[in-house]
């Protein structure tokens, strides 16, 4: 039999104990439709049997339970001790996520970045007119602004709760009833927009850790360097002011030697292979410069 293994609570803030059903429905049912797109898309292996229980006094509480029918992948019909622990920490991370897609959701306003740099710790930086940068998790990203499905639930969901006059607020929160989101009704339009698909045709990732080994460096700011990067020649801008005053100040670059820097990729879609390719390379900062070792002088008499 399936045991429980994760909660996520929905409160409709309400003063009274009723709700218009078909609001209701359509709730649970585009909640349940984004539980199962982030767990997909997070790729925990976990099957869960996702079902309802009956409603609790306070502001008109309604349980979503998870349940752990199998991992994926295991033979064994019934779960074991560690499996179940297993599943209880997928059913935990679905659920963190889902909080966080509405929490974005929520600061964005419904509208979609007009530009997304992907960091190499998992996380995207997005910038909108209406919100400035913010910095989320990749998989949160994908979930609201890659994945249709799981966008419109997230939509349709606030699209039923503004058309009910009597929701005040509207809360998310975990087995142990802490909140992961909340929102007021003046947050409902905004959350109800549709964020349309676009064809992602340029990207660009920061490398934080990328060691570049000199080949030809520059030493006039405006124009550009050549570097050995993951074993591959690159061509590479530099914009850190701190790397040019060293030039300034005398400091000896030479062949070999090797920046540590963050480094900035530029990255084009190529649809014909299905891929992204880098197209430009920017060094933002240098962290630090090692000197290649020194060589014996094979002449010295």
């Amino acid at each position: 039999m399936p045991e429980d293994v994760g909660k996520l609570s929905l409160k409709f803030g309400v003063e009274k104990h009723e709700i218009d059903a078909v609001v209701y429905g359509k709730v649970l049912i585009n909640t349940v439709t984004l539980i199962e797109q982030t767990n997909k898309e997070l790729h925990t292996n976990a099957h869960f049997q996702i079902r309802v229980k009956a409603e609790r006094e306070g502001s008109y509480l309604a349980d979503i339970v998870l349940q752990a029918a199998t991992i994926l992948g295991i033979s064994a019909p019934l779960l074991t001790a560690e499996n179940f622990e297993e599943a209880h920490k997928f059913a935990k991370t679905v659920i963190l996520f889902v909080g966080q897609v509405f929490e974005t959701r929520k600061k964005t306003g419904g509208e979609r970045p007009n530009n997304s740099v992907h960091l190499e710790d998992g996380t995207v930086n997005i910038t909108g007119d209406n919100y400035g940068t913010i910095n989320i998790n990749k998989t949160t990203n994908n979930i609201l602004f890659e994945n249709p499905e799981a966008e419109k639930a997230v939509r349709e969901i606030f699209t039923a709760l503004k058309q009910e006059n009597d929701i005040e607020d509207f809360s998310l929160l975990d087995e142990n009833n802490q909140v992961l989101f909340e929102a007021e009704r003046k947050d409902f339009s905004a959350m109800s927009k549709k964020i349309e698909t676009v064809e992602q045709t340029r990207k660009v990732i920061v490398d934080n850790d990328a060691v570049l080994s000199i080949v030809r460096q520059s030493f006039e700011k405006e124009k550009t360097s050549d570097f050995i990067y993951h074993n591959r020649p690159i061509t590479a801008s530099i914009g850190d002011e701190r790397f040019w005053e060293a030039i300034d100040r005398g400091e000896r670059f030479a062949k070999g030697d090797k920046l540590f820097v963050d480094l900035e990729i530029m990255q084009d879609f190529n649809k014909a292979l299905d891929v992204f390719e880098d197209k430009g390379y920017k060094i933002l900062v240098v962290n630090q410069h090692v000197p290649r070792p020194e060589q014996p002088n094979l002449f010295r008499a």
